[in-house]
């Protein structure tokens, strides 16, 4: 049977907890090590059949594989990782990939989950901000970032401060 995927949306965060969990994935280790706990810092979250070793498993990548839970029963892998979820930071998802007709109906019965794949690049609270914090973080311009107002300010101000001199007119 062909895969079924249902999801936990991913918890809003705001252009701060964006630049934050950027800088963490990108900066020290000490950094990331840091803010492995921090409340901005919210896991992707997967729930998986293991088919050699016949049990369900849900976890998430932070310096290696990190697991919340192993089962074989979908019902109790997913109760684990739904409680992980409810107290994981902003940004937390949690995706799960199903064939059986029985795990589809369980998740289907289920209203805090969503058929289908979360496209995260649209989701509604996300804006133009978002696109641009590694570009942001690079040239060190994140705290323009936070505080422009449109696209246009942002980029105006970014490159004023990367070419502050104007060039001496020649007559």
């Amino acid at each position: 049977m062909k895969p079924v995927h249902f999801f936990l949306p991913t918890k809003p965060y705001d252009i701060i907890a964006a630049i934050n969990r950027a800088a963490a994935a990108t900066g020290s280790v000490e950094f990331a090590s840091r803010a492995a706990h921090a409340s901005y810092n919210g896991h992707y979250v997967t729930l998986a059949w293991n088919d050699y070793r016949q049990y369900w498993v849900g976890g998430f990548t932070w310096s290696g594989w990190q697991v919340i839970v192993r089962s074989a029963d979908l019902a109790e892998a997913v109760r684990g990782c739904k409680e992980f979820y409810d107290k994981d930071g902003l940004g937390a998802k949690l995706a799960v990939c199903v064939t059986r007709e029985e795990d589809i109906a369980l998740l289907r019965a289920d209203p805090a989950f969503t058929e289908g794949e979360e496209d995260f690049a649209n989701l509604p609270w996300r804006n133009w901000k978002y696109a641009m914090v590694n570009a942001a973080l690079r040239d060190r311009t994140d705290d323009l970032l936070i505080a422009a107002e449109s696209k246009e300010a942002y980029e105006e101000a970014a490159r004023a401060r990367r070419f502050p001199y104007k060039p001496i007119p020649v007559s």
